[in-house]
């Protein structure tokens, strides 16, 4: 299973890394921004259903949010958004209020980047990748534990 969600981590790894260099020469001008704010949440969906032939099972469902929003005036507009390359920002780039540079698009102002998530960009995907196996590995030690303490009965 592990090696499942590795496969998976470096695909997504070289698709990031394929949008990346599209997002950088789409990006050209240059202006200044702030960081606006870090939204860090979660959120519960409610409960979800799943049927597997004559069994249904019953899963919590939660989203959880990591943005960086940023605000920059380009082409005569005041914008704000996240960085382009990335929804996830697992690493801290700023806090709120600093000044940062921002490479936007000049046909499209909305769309941008900031060098300061380049370390979201490199190591997020391996983060997220890590976090799931590690949550594997505990469900399956838990389940392992489990299994072993109803086989002595």
């Amino acid at each position: 299973m592990s090696f499942i969600v590795l496969g998976i981590a470096i695909y997504l790894s070289v698709c990031q890394r394929k949008a990346e260099k599209g997002i950088k020469e789409r990006c050209t001008a240059i202006t200044s921004g702030r960081i606006d704010h870090t939204e860090r949440s979660g959120f519960f969906n409610g409960i979800k259903l799943r049927r597997r032939g004559f069994r249904i099972s019953c899963w919590p469902s939660f989203t959880f949010t990591f943005h960086t929003i940023y605000r920059y005036h380009a082409k005569d507009k005041d914008y704000h958004g996240i960085d382009a390359r990335m929804p996830i920002a697992c690493l801290k780039v700023g806090n709120p209020g600093d000044s940062v540079k921002i490479f936007y698009n000049p046909r499209d102002g909305r769309e941008f980047y900031c060098p300061n998530e380049d370390k979201n960009v490199k190591y997020g995907w391996w983060i997220l990748a890590g976090l799931i196996v590690l949550a594997i590995a505990v469900v399956r030690g838990v389940l392992y534990f489990y299994s072993r303490r109803y086989a002595l009965r």
